[in-house]
C-alpha cells in the first residue's frame, strides 16, 4: 500500500479500497492465530492423553532424511587439483583451470 503497486483482488475488483484489503488482512492474520492456537491445543489435549503423535513406522528413513537436509549430500573423496603441477605454485585446488604453457 505504501508503494503505490496495484494489488488485484479477482474477488473484489480492481478499484477496492485499500482500507478494506486491511480489513480482510488483518481478519486474515487473526484467523491463522485462533488456528494455531486451536492446533496447539488439541495436540497439547491428545498428548496428555497418552496418545503418541506422529508416524513412528518410518521413523529412521525420517531422521536419515532430516540429516541429509540439515548437512547436505556427502562430497566426494578428496582427489589431485585439476591443474595436477600447480602445487609449487600454491595450488588452485581446482579451483581454476591448468594455466596452459
Amino acid at each position: 500500500m505504501v508503494h503505490k503497486v496495484p494489488f488485484i483482488v479477482a474477488e473484489l475488483g480492481t478499484d477496492v479500497d485499500p482500507f478494506l484489503l486491511h480489513i480482510y488482512a488483518a481478519l486474515a492474520q487473526e484467523e491463522r492465530a485462533l488456528i494455531t492456537q486451536r492446533t496447539k491445543d488439541a495436540l497439547a489435549a491428545r498428548k496428555v492423553q497418552g496418545i503418541e503423535l506422529g508416524n513412528r513406522t518410518n521413523l529412521t528413513q525420517a531422521q536419515a532424511k532430516g540429516r541429509r537436509a540439515m548437512v547436505g549430500p556427502p562430497r566426494p573423496p578428496n582427489r589431485k587439483p585439476a591443474g595436477g603441477d600447480n602445487e609449487h605454485y600454491g595450488g588452485n585446488h581446482g579451483r581454476y583451470p591448468p594455466v596452459s604453457q
